[in-house]
């Protein structure tokens, strides 16, 4: 399979080389990333699949909902828990929920106290700037939780004097935003706050029943930098989001039905560093820190049962890059980089005692990361980067990952082509080495006794530039195994508890991704992409392969943009297609897993803004226009259409 995929890539290649005098885009292949190196680097030479999702996109979608603007990105599924506000997750290539690194303004956001995975539903649009996303194991850079990719969410800056942003918006489902910014910059400093809400009255979450289960969401953010010397510079930034949510119970079946559920959730993400530099910027320090906090407050109204779930995230790092040239020896520009990170996890739960097993602990994990990366760019079209660390752990094996690749783009035919070979590991999450949970038939108690999990990987990617700049074309091909993964759901009939477990076997994950964007007039463009993905697992109780669950094997996406009177007003269509799916569920008399199949489904979304002062603009939106009956996660129903007006004031001078 793997071969005729390789040989149709190749096909296209070839046949778009002879039909097109290309030139490579600029604005596309060298755009700066800063996430697929320790160091800001050109698109181009990532050595890993990209995505860059800037904010006039966030503007020409309009969604307040940083899960939507995912569900466009190839190799990503997402798969929610019903309406607005439920549990979000997103999955890279077929992997865990909790093997891709989420990082906020430098902050590793990823909750310790819901199984290392972060949940997208509280993170907004509202003050975002970009959003980067980096296929393939990324824990050679950055650690544990990035065994599958990376996204790293990077809030707005200021850009003016003064700044000024106030939106409100109101819609289907009761819902409200109001959103609010403002800024200052000086000549050497910076300084920015905002604030978001958001609540809706939400929608019946449960197959069955009529219950509406609200959401309400409400965040704080700042940032600010100094500039103290021509050499040394200081940053930092704070956020703060305080959630509360409905839930429905699943009950010993795990199909959730109408309950009075709620939980509390308060994040706080903090981060300051300082750097300096040295000989025109070739030798540079960084030194920072970082603390995040996540508060989990679970309760049930109708018998008074309540539990908490606490973590705090400590680090410390400290990075060193030396750049320097050889062109005696041959063109070339070298960047060496070293870089230690230290981290300490808190984890603390408190829980009523049930089945005479006591959940009140606390417990303590503490890393020491060496980091090593070498780059070298030859004769300006060629780079060759290669990256390893070793993980010192307190509790488990010591664990070293590395990754190489190599970038070529040939400027005349308009390429950019890349290759690269990575291994990536997860640790295992405080709940499945000592989680306690009292829910479902056979309450879960952890195991201490559990290995990291560890993968390895490569991917082969192509983006072509046609037609001097508008098309871009791009294709990857992947393939990735797993090794040691940690099955949550062990059960023991002699004591009749769950657990965790490292399984046998290897996970395969492998696949293509298609992409295309070409702007076809001055106002009009389009774009389109498509992921085939092909994950499986062993069954060790049949020695067959079976597709894991809540990844489908089809995706697709395709988009319009119209720009209205030179930039006046905007006209937005987006068609999200996911094909079918499996999940399992836990029915009687059994209550063991069973495999359950989800419909593929197909989303339409509409956006449209009109500017009518130079500083007022009003927008609508709405969302699944078809009126589509689906579920992304077994039992949990999505809302059905519906539709937002807002108006969005915007100053600088």
């Amino acid at each position: 399979m793997m071969y005729r995929v390789l040989y149709a890539l190749l096909t296209v290649f070839i046949m778009s080389r002879f039909s097109f005098a290309a030139t490579i885009d600029k604005n596309a292949l060298e755009y700066m990333t800063v996430t697929a190196s320790r160091n800001p680097v050109p698109r181009w030479e990532a050595g890993s699949t990209l995505t860059i999702i800037d904010r006039a996109e966030i503007e020409r979608r309009q969604t307040p909902y940083v899960t939507d603007l995912l569900r466009g990105v190839p190799g990503l599924s997402v798969n929610q828990q019903g309406g607005v506000g439920k549990l979000s997750q997103v999955r890279v290539r077929g992997a865990e929920a909790n093997h891709v690194l989420v990082m906020i303004d430098g902050v590793e956001a990823n909750d310790m106290t819901r199984g290392d995975d972060f949940d997208f539903s509280s993170l907004t649009t509202s003050d975002i700037e970009r959003i980067e996303v980096v296929r393939g194991p990324q824990s050679s850079l950055w650690g544990s939780d990035a065994l599958a990719g990376v996204i790293n969410i990077i809030t707005r800056q200021v850009d003016r004097p003064l700044e000024a942003n106030a939106s409100i918006e109101a819609g289907s489902f009761g819902s409200k935003q109001v959103s609010g910014s403002i800024g200052l910059r000086g000549d050497n400093h910076a300084f920015r706050v905002g604030a978001n809400h958001l609540s809706t009255a939400g929608t019946n979450i449960a197959i069955t029943g009529a219950e509406d289960d609200g959401y309400r969401t409400t965040s704080f953010n700042a940032k600010a930098d100094w500039q103290a010397h021509k050499a040394i510079h200081f940053a930092a930034n704070a956020r703060v989001t305080d959630i509360r949510n409905d839930t429905d119970t699943g009950g010993i079946t795990g199909i959730p039905v109408d309950s009075d559920g709620q939980s509390d959730t308060l994040l706080i993400y903090a981060a300051a560093n300082v750097k300096a530099s040295f000989f025109k910027d070739n030798w540079t320090h960084r030194i920072g820190g970082s603390w995040f906090r996540t508060d989990n407050k679970d309760r049930d109204l109708l018998d008074g049962t309540s539990g908490r779930v606490q973590g705090d995230k400590y680090s410390v790092d400290y990075q060193t890059d030396i750049r320097f040239v050889t062109p005696q020896l041959i063109s070339a520009e070298h960047l060496l980089t070293f870089a230690l990170d230290y981290e300490e996890r808190f984890f603390k739960q408190r829980g009523p005692i049930s089945f005479g097993l006591d959940p009140n602990q606390n417990r303590k994990i503490d890393t020491l990361g060496y980091v090593g990366e070498y780059r070298v760019r030859l004769f300006d079209v060629t780079t060759i980067s290669g990256s390893v660390r070793y993980d010192d752990n307190s509790d488990f094996d010591d664990v070293t990952t590395f990754r190489v690749s190599l970038s070529q783009r040939l400027s005349s035919w308009g390429t950019a082509l890349s290759v690269a070979y990575g291994t990536g590991q997860k640790d295992p999450t405080f709940f499945d080495r000592f989680g306690f949970s009292a829910g479902g038939l056979f309450p879960f108690v952890g195991n201490s006794n559990l290995a990291p999990e560890r993968s390895k990987g490569w991917e082969v990617g192509v983006q072509q530039s046609l037609l001097d700049g508008y098309v871009l074309i791009g294709a990857t091909v992947f393939s990735e195994r797993l090794e040691d993964e940690i099955n949550g759901f062990v059960i023991d009939l002699t004591t009749f508890t769950s657990s965790s477990e490292n399984v046998a076997g290897k996970s395969h994950r492998d696949g293509f991704e298609l992409s295309a964007n070409a702007t076809l007039t001055d106002h009009l463009s389009v774009s389109a992409s498509y992921t085939y993905l092909d994950a499986n697992q062993l069954d060790l109780a049949t020695g067959n392969r079976t597709d894991e669950v809540r990844r489908p094997r089809h995706q697709g996406v395709a988009s319009m943009n119209y720009i209205l009177q030179n930039g006046r007003g905007n006209i937005n269509l987006q068609l999200t297609h996911s094909g079918d799916q499996d999940d399992v569920m836990f029915l009687a008399p059994v209550f063991a897993p069973q495999r359950v199949s989800l419909n593929n489904f197909t989303l339409l979304g509409f956006s449209g803004s009109w500017r009518l002062l130079e500083q007022l603009s009003v927008f609508v939106r709405a969302e699944n226009m078809l009126d589509s009956d689906y579920q992304e996660v077994f039992g949990y129903q999505a809302p059905g259409a519906s539709a937002y007006l807002g108006v969005h004031y915007r100053t600088a001078r």
